[in-house]
């Protein structure tokens, strides 16, 4: 089993501060965005999923079909894009529309070293979702979801740039990481 965690593009122009987004405050992808799925498309023409399961936010669910369409017009591929709702974007609660700057400290280093937001983790949703998988399967989401499907994986957590993936593969119930937060090289 092969997994692509993807994080979905760039959300904020160049210059703008970046804020804490969830779902409550969908945001659409930027040019550069868009232009990020696109290379992620290139790269995947050469190991094409079998599918795709995306967060249901505007953001993951729009890059996730340019990566399909760009699949579907190149390779003739017959995968599907799925939405998912375990991978729903956390509830950032009154960290929301709010930089890091603007936090209180000694959570942000909470959120930062453990992957622990207002208290609790999210083990229990991600654990047999991320067991039921097979095939070559890419997943869109968002920052937060793949903080913690890192700690699941590899009980560490996944600090991921906007358009950036983390690689890894399951073999006899043990999971794999061949590369974390890069830019899609092929696997």
């Amino acid at each position: 089993m092969r997994l692509i965690v993807a994080r979905h593009g760039n959300t904020f122009w160049t210059g703008q501060e970046p804020v804490f987004i969830d779902a409550s405050c969908d945001l659409p992808l930027t040019d550069e965005g868009r232009q990020q799925a696109l290379r992620l498309a290139d790269a995947l023409c050469s190991y094409p999923p079998d599918r795709i399961i995306a967060a249901p936010l505007l953001r993951t669910w729009e890059y996730a079909w340019i990566i399909a369409r760009s699949l579907q017009d190149r390779l003739k591929w017959a995968g599907t894009v799925q939405e998912d709702r375990v991978l729903s974007e956390i509830d950032y609660g009154s960290w929301t529309q709010k930089s890091m700057h603007a936090i209180d400290p000694e959570a942000y280093r909470a959120w930062q070293e453990q992957g622990v937001l207002h208290g609790r983790g999210l083990d229990d949703r991600m654990r047999p979702w991320l067991d039921s998988l097979s095939g070559s399967v890419l997943i869109v989401t968002s920052a937060g979801i793949a903080r913690f499907l890192g700690h699941v994986i590899e009980s560490g957590q996944w600090k991921m740039a906007t358009g950036k993936v983390s690689v890894c593969e399951r073999c006899d119930g043990e999971w794999h990481v061949l590369a974390r937060n890069v830019a899609f090289l092929g696997f």
